[in-house]
């Protein structure tokens, strides 16, 4: 399946901006976050990695690397940024591919105050493949403020991805890259 991406930009003079959790946990109540996810996968081995989530949503899970964007950044340039920020990798946004797929979840649970509402998330997901040794760099520097360091990335198959119960949207992306 092939996605279309194209971004229109014109000068703007918005500037990133963070907000206390309370504020930020108001205005996703009325405004979609959008995120960006990184697939880290090895091709010729038909791997991806998977790093355990520690902070909601998605507390739990074995998820992608990835975050929020902000307002006015480029969508590669953010997923670049979530992966020095997560494992400490800092490359060219030339290594991203796509986005490959464009995801929309709507979770339960967020990590801002009140954690129970949910959250409403709009993803492009971007493959990135990573050698050996940048695999070991990243997860022997996995961000413990949203990853459980101690476990690193794990590397999974699909028949793993099943047997460890992942969200069906990671076994998705999966059969989308690794066609049977």
């Amino acid at each position: 399946m092939l996605i279309s991406y194209r971004e229109y930009t014109e000068p703007t003079k918005l500037v990133p901006t963070h907000l206390p959790d309370e504020v930020y946990g108001q205005c996703i109540l009325a405004f979609q976050k959008v995120c960006v996810d990184v697939l880290l996968v090895n091709i010729s081995r038909r791997v991806i990695y998977l790093a355990r989530r520690v902070i909601e949503p998605a507390k739990g899970w074995w998820w992608f690397i990835g975050g929020r964007v902000n307002a006015g950044e480029d969508y590669v340039l953010a997923a670049a940024r979530h992966i020095k920020t997560d494992t400490s990798l800092d490359l060219s946004k030339e290594r991203f591919v796509g986005p490959v797929a464009f995801h929309h979840y709507t979770f339960s649970t967020r990590q801002e105050e009140p954690q129970d509402i949910g959250c409403d998330t709009p993803v492009l997901a971007f493959l990135l493949e990573l050698d050996d040794a940048e695999i070991d760099m990243a997860s022997s520097r996995l961000n413990s403020d949203e990853y459980d360091s101690t476990l690193g990335l794990r590397a999974f198959m699909r028949k793993g991805l099943v047997a460890e119960g992942v969200h069906q949207a990671i076994v998705d992306i999966y059969d989308q890259i690794f066609p049977v």
